[in-house]
């Protein structure tokens, strides 16, 4: 097999076989939980299939049961916050859209991680068996001339998934009826000037809908110890010591005409749709509420600026 027909398969086997949502023969979406069946049929194209076209699969490569997504989609009514600092804030309103940070770029080292080093060796292991699967079934290649092929299929095929988290964006979101004290400390290098909006995820997919390769849904956290993740799956977990942060967040994946130096895009949307209201921080003096109402009504947003309810005052 030829260093080109090695890179086909490993772009299929990144870029197609991990949407598959409906067999390739006949159009047929799969269930959830159906048995389903990637491989090559007699044209030696890429096809996945279920068991109603299963008989055009000539040389298979993988069998799975089928999932529709691994993440979890919130409620429309489901209440978002999404908790900024003040320039932030401000670079929001002047560029009226959501900014969008590339996950290499994100302080968590395990963002689109597969799983830990020490396990390096059995993610590999499986991959290089989908190779074998994928190229020995026609070919007359002896044992060492296989074992060659698909080390440098391997290699290649990290390298993608590699190259997949500078080509991969991220918009977070805290899921929460009310705030969260921790959030606020978390992602407001100063308290005194911290802000928080709040919308639904109704309102955050109405913005958004109309971007094709979009996903939006919550995080799943995870011990990484004995799991191993996929290329697209590995964006929706995060390890379980972050699971305080009840993550839904907004992933998008090959973004065309990116700049390789910044560090995130802004995706424009109404703000005027979007936000139900804008909370400042519990801390913060009058004044600085003030001026937050003030730039709010000059970019045109006509809503609520409100002090956090963790303000109020108790009495003994």
């Amino acid at each position: 097999m030829q260093n080109n027909d090695q890179m086909d398969i490993l772009q299929q086997l990144f870029s197609k076989a991990q949407y598959y949502q409906k067999c390739s023969i006949c159009n047929k979406e799969f269930g959830e939980g159906e048995s389903v069946c990637l491989g090559f049929d007699v044209n030696g194209a890429l096809i996945c299939t279920g068991k109603c076209c299963k008989q055009n699969v000539k040389q298979p490569i993988y069998s799975s049961n089928y999932i529709k997504r691994v993440y979890t989609i919130p409620d429309d009514e489901d209440v978002l916050w999404r908790y900024l600092t003040f320039p932030k804030f401000v670079s929001m309103l002047k560029t009226q859209s959501l900014f969008f940070s590339r996950v290499d770029k994100f302080n968590d080292p395990f963002e689109g991680a597969k799983g830990l080093i020490e396990n390096e060796g059995k993610w590999d292991s499986s991959y290089k068996n989908i190779f074998k699967f994928a190229i020995g079934l026609s070919s007359q290649l002896t044992e060492s001339q296989m074992e060659a092929h698909c080390n440098a299929m391997l290699d290649g095929f990290k390298m993608m998934c590699k190259v997949e988290r500078l080509h991969t964006f991220i918009n977070c979101w805290h899921k929460n009826d009310c705030e969260s004290e921790a959030m606020w400390k978390l992602y407001c290098s100063d308290l005194t000037q911290g802000l928080a909006i709040k919308t639904t995820y109704k309102k955050l997919s109405k913005e958004l809908n109309h971007i094709s390769d979009i996903k939006i849904g919550e995080v799943q956290y995870i011990d990484y110890t004995n799991r191993l993740l996929g290329p697209q799956d590995a964006f929706w977990f995060k390890r379980k010591t972050f699971e305080h942060e009840k993550e839904v967040r907004v992933l998008i994946h090959n973004v065309q005409d990116f700049e390789e130096e910044k560090e995130g895009i802004d995706i424009p949307v109404s703000l005027d749709r979007l936000i139900d209201s804008v909370y400042v921080s519990p801390v913060a003096p009058q004044w600085f509420v003030d001026v937050v109402d003030d730039i709010t009504k000059r970019y045109g947003l006509d809503k609520r600026v409100r002090q956090s309810d963790l303000g109020a005052k108790p009495f003994y």
